[in-house]
């Protein structure tokens, strides 16, 4: 099956153009040596509103993806990649509609240097700021293994990030320039990065001027006897302004038994806590329906357990509680189930209800279902 996928894949890119050459080629000698790796994923969104003042109008989504990567060895130290996303979402009440598909990945890869490697093209913006996942940039990146440390030095220039979405700033028309370095000493991992951004209109500003932007974040990571200690500090400047952006967290996880635990604590600076591209960056913090990022004077906690009921079905209860400036809170209470009926395809299904209030009034009560499948190759 996983080879009939794969061969099914190559045929798309082929049909798509993507893989035309000058002489033409039968396609099971055109694949050859090429790796094939990705996922399909079908989600189903619903949001209930509870609430008498909201407008209760969602009808439900359906979200498809598809994410095919290719890796071509050229020689010993050259590899080319292209990743094609099939990526879109209809509504009961719109209609059926097809989606659109577009090359999100296309670079190459040299490793011709002794502990060096150098990807070049259009990839993934890997950095704690961002969502690797989801935003692309064209640009150079370096990563040099230094005994016990790795470096990194990456320049992009230009990049998908907008204040759409996920994203909390805008910054798709300007150059990134970022350096880390990860090392360990003894059972601690140890990550420093810093960022810069030539100009950037972060979608707080509510301002098309564009100002320089820098950001820096250090972490330590732990493994003690089974459990897992995190911390991170980040702070983010915007140029021209006098704001301060900030955000601390501690995150811990562990087992008691068969139940697998997990709380994390986060505040940001009482003047603004801007510090990831992407709510779902490592910098940021958040649950399902509430983020930290973005938020002045946040205190947050969230606790979670997870036990494993039967053979290959986990359930799960998440709570998660934010207070922030002006005098809001918000309560994120999610429970749900993971079905894994093999090692690449999983079933989930969750139901979260988000309650929101200001200075004592309720804005928000919703409940929001989630059923996803997702097929890894």
């Amino acid at each position: 099956m996983k080879k009939f996928v794969k061969m099914s894949l190559a045929a798309a890119v082929a049909v798509a153009g993507l893989s035309t050459t000058a002489s033409a080629q039968p396609l099971e000698e055109a694949i050859q040596g090429v790796d094939f790796s990705g996922y399909l994923r079908y989600r189903y969104d619903e949001t209930k509103h509870d609430l008498a003042s909201a407008n209760n109008s969602d009808d439900g989504t359906h979200g498809y993806k598809i994410y095919a990567l290719t890796k071509s060895k050229i020689n010993d130290t050259l590899t080319a990649n292209v990743g094609v996303l099939v990526n879109g979402s209809t509504t009961n009440a719109s209609g059926d509609a097809n989606v659109a598909v577009t090359v999100n990945e296309v670079n190459f890869t040299f490793t011709g240097i002794e502990n060096t490697t150098v990807i070049a093209g259009k990839q993934k913006i890997a950095t704690p700021f961002t969502d690797a996942g989801d935003q692309r940039g064209t640009g150079v990146v370096a990563q040099v293994k230094a005994g016990a440390a790795t470096l990194v030095a990456a320049y992009f220039m230009n990049n998908s990030i907008n204040d759409e979405g996920d994203d909390q700033v805008d910054i798709e028309d300007q150059d990134i320039a970022t350096i880390g370095i990860m090392g360990a000493a003894g059972p601690v991992n140890l990550a420093a990065w810093y960022a810069d951004v030539a100009g950037a209109t972060p979608s707080d500003l509510n301002s098309d001027a564009e100002a320089g932007l820098d950001a820096w974040t250090i972490s330590a990571d732990a493994n003690i006897e089974g459990v897992k200690v995190g911390v991170r500090h980040t702070e983010l400047e915007v140029d021209g302004t006098n704001t301060d952006n900030s955000l601390t967290k501690i995150t811990i996880s562990g087992k008691a038994g068969p139940v697998a635990l997990n709380a994390g604590y986060a505040e940001t600076d009482k003047q603004g806590g801007l510090v990831a591209f992407d709510r779902d960056s490592a910098t940021g913090f958040s649950s399902w329906k509430i983020v930290a990022n973005n938020k002045a004077d946040v205190e947050a906690y969230t606790v979670g357990a997870g036990v494993e009921v039967m053979p290959k079905l986990t359930v799960r209860l998440d709570y998660t509680d934010a207070e922030w400036a002006g005098q809001n809170e918000a309560t994120d209470t999610m429970v749900s189930a993971t079905y894994a009926m093999s090692s690449n395809f999983t079933a989930h299904v969750r139901l979260s209800n988000l309650e929101t209030e200001t200075a004592g009034t309720k804005t928000a009560d919703d409940n929001v279902g989630r059923l996803e499948l997702l097929y890894k190759f």
